[in-house]
């Protein structure tokens, strides 16, 4: 308790001024005055905080992320497959294979090392707060760009994970670039076929995107599908919103379905893409023993149903979802789900897990940690208020869509296989609702303690 009154007192007074800025007018009037310069300042102290993090954690590379750095060092070295029975998730995962081959780009230009790939994830996140920024600006004017911008560029979790190579990084900065998007063709007022079809198109190709560094594109592209449907103007001719949507689902599946070509033509093998593994994911997500947690001998048994069958996909995911049904039986599914929520949303302690790899400063990043978790709980509440305001007040269709993409990915997340890092593709979204929300709960502060003026 006391530990928590501690932290909860630094954290208040790091929230102090994005307070200050939300609810005094003179205040924001003068920082609105000085144009871009607290966004490039907001930028500079992100990535001045990884700078200062990155050599104290000196983060190594494991599991995947040490896979990616030695496939990629092989690659730019001439010698691609000279290791590769190694490597356990290549050419197995497309998101491997595609991050690997990009941070081979990276290499040949800049040399391969740690240290380069670090500089290329801080230069990432430099960009990704930049977007956060555009898109609450774009939701709701400058003051909740600039006040999304600030937590996210800070938030301890993602500043300590910058020394991690992982193509989450790269998937945050397309997953904000799509909301960006998403949100401008919702509020343009240029009604040309040709250039909303284009806007469209351009979306669904940042969506596929996605696919090529962490699964999630799908999910983002149902949310954006069910947004644009519930949002269905009824005074536009009918090809005029449906052509743009199917735009929209035909250029995500052809650059998502890019990936697995990319990938079959370099390993000169058959690779599947996530969609046709979902066999195996139930078969982890759903054991009721390991509760959802990834385990090898479950990939074993799903692996060798994948050579048993053959090119039959369809009938080896069959296989073992039935496989995965029968290991629930007289078991309590409500506990398997409580226990993958708990694992998944409860804080971002896999993060500092394996930023820590490699350092031996548990105490300092105990301290970032718990500082992580009242954030967390603050960033969570406020998307209460942002969700009861959208039930208040019509919601707009991209950030009706925010609140999909996080609710798709917590009902998928309890039946496929859970680990605590992957909800760090929602982070942009979580943050960019809590700002709104915030901001909503804080005009509704104002409006009821406001003094009426004098007559």
């Amino acid at each position: 308790m006391l530990l928590f009154v501690r932290t909860g007192l630094i954290v208040g007074i790091l929230f102090l001024p994005l307070i200050a800025i939300l609810i005094k007018e003179d205040l924001w009037r003068s920082i609105e005055n000085t144009g871009y310069i607290p966004l490039v300042w907001i930028i500079v102290l992100a990535v001045a905080l990884r700078l200062v993090v990155l050599p104290f954690l000196s983060t190594n590379f494991s599991s995947d992320m040490e896979d990616t750095h030695l496939f990629a060092t092989d690659v730019v070295s001439g010698y691609p497959f000279a290791n590769l029975d190694k490597y356990q998730g290549i050419p197995w995962a497309v998101h491997l294979n595609m991050t690997g081959l990009l941070t081979s780009v990276v290499y040949g230009i800049l040399g391969a090392s740690q240290a380069t790939a670090k500089m290329f994830m801080l230069v990432l996140a430099g960009f990704t707060v930049w977007l956060v920024y555009l898109a609450g600006r774009q939701f709701a004017g400058a003051r909740v760009g600039l006040i999304s911008a600030s937590i996210y560029g800070t938030l301890p979790a993602l500043v300590c994970y910058t020394g991690v190579l992982s193509g989450e990084h790269i998937a945050l900065l397309l997953i904000t670039l799509s909301i960006v998007l998403y949100g401008r063709i919702k509020k343009s007022e240029d009604n040309r076929m040709l250039s909303h079809a284009a806007g469209y198109v351009l979306c669904g190709i940042t969506i596929g995107l996605i696919d090529w560094f962490r699964p999630g594109g799908t999910i983002l592209l149902a949310a954006l599908t069910i947004s644009d449907l519930i949002y269905w103007t009824k005074d536009k001719i009918f090809y005029r919103q449906l052509v743009p949507l199917a735009l929209l689902i035909l250029s995500y599946l052809t650059v998502s379905h890019t990936a697995v070509a990319i990938s079959e033509r370099f390993f000169h093998t058959d690779v599947m893409p996530a969609m046709q593994q979902s066999g195996h994911f139930i078969l982890l997500g759903l054991n009721p023993i390991r509760k959802g947690v990834i385990n090898n001998q479950d990939r074993q048994i799903a692996f060798e149903a994948y050579e048993r069958f053959g090119d039959d996909n369809a009938a080896a995911n069959r296989y073992l979802i039935q496989l995965a049904m029968d290991r629930l039986k007289g078991k309590s599914v409500l506990d398997l789900f409580r226990s993958k929520f708990n694992l998944l949303w409860s804080n971002h302690g896999q993060l500092f897990q394996i930023s820590l790899n490699g350092s031996n400063d548990q105490e300092v990043v105990g301290v970032l940690n718990a500082m992580d978790s009242i954030i967390y709980l603050l960033v969570t509440v406020f998307i209460g208020a942002n969700i009861y305001s959208s039930f208040v007040n019509r919601s707009q269709p991209a950030v009706f869509a925010m609140q999909l993409f996080v609710l798709g990915f917590a009902i998928l997340a309890l039946i496929l296989e859970a680990q605590n890092r992957y909800t760090l593709i929602t982070f942009p979204y979580q943050i960019l609702l809590g700002s709104l929300g915030m901001k909503d709960l804080g005009m509704f502060v104002v409006s009821r303690f406001k003094r009426p003026p004098s007559i």
